[in-house]
């Protein structure tokens, strides 16, 4: 009896694994003007998920990915199978341009279509291709200051509204 037990136990084990196999991600996306480190995670229904993200950013003036950027996505898939996976997101987040001049931080709306490619035999590994609209605006204000005269100037900080990234995810 007791090995009877033992043996469910175990097979009860591994059938509650397989139900939770490849809810959670961790991923790396770079772009041309930006690096994400992203975790997804599949919400109940197993047809949505969410997605935050944190990352470094080159927008700015001085064109080094020195700026900070983070935020939030939601998605649904469009079509998938064993293999391939289609789906569109959208995402909210905030934008901190660093500089010397101006500070700007911006929040980022977007629009996304991606395209995951499961590899491996228990689809651990993925390769992601991202292609959407982004957009991101602030207006400020800098300001100089030479002896007793001071001026200030408004200008506008905008982000690149065509995102393309590519990545890596690991799934488990």
């Amino acid at each position: 009896m007791k090995r009877l037990i033992v043996i469910l136990a175990f097979f009860c084990f591994f059938s509650l694994s397989a139900t939770s196999q490849n809810l959670n991600q961790v991923s790396i996306r770079l772009s041309s003007t930006q690096f994400e480190l992203n975790f997804k995670r599949k919400l109940k229904q197993q047809k949505v998920w969410a997605e935050a993200f944190i990352g470094l950013g080159n927008q700015d003036i001085n064109s080094r990915y020195d700026d900070f950027l983070t935020g939030i996505r939601i998605g649904i898939p469009l079509f998938s199978n064993a293999k391939n996976a289609f789906h569109i997101a959208a995402s909210a987040g905030i934008y901190f341009p660093n500089n010397e001049y101006y500070s700007a931080a911006s929040p980022v709306y977007g629009l996304m279509g991606g395209y995951t490619r499961y590899m491996g035999k228990a689809q651990r590994h993925s390769l992601l291709i991202h292609l959407g609209y982004q957009y991101g605006e602030r207006s400020y204000i800098q300001e100089y200051q030479a002896g007793d005269i001071s001026a200030a100037a408004t200008g506008t900080f905008k982000l690149s509204p065509i995102h393309f990234s590519i990545g890596y995810g690991f799934n488990f």
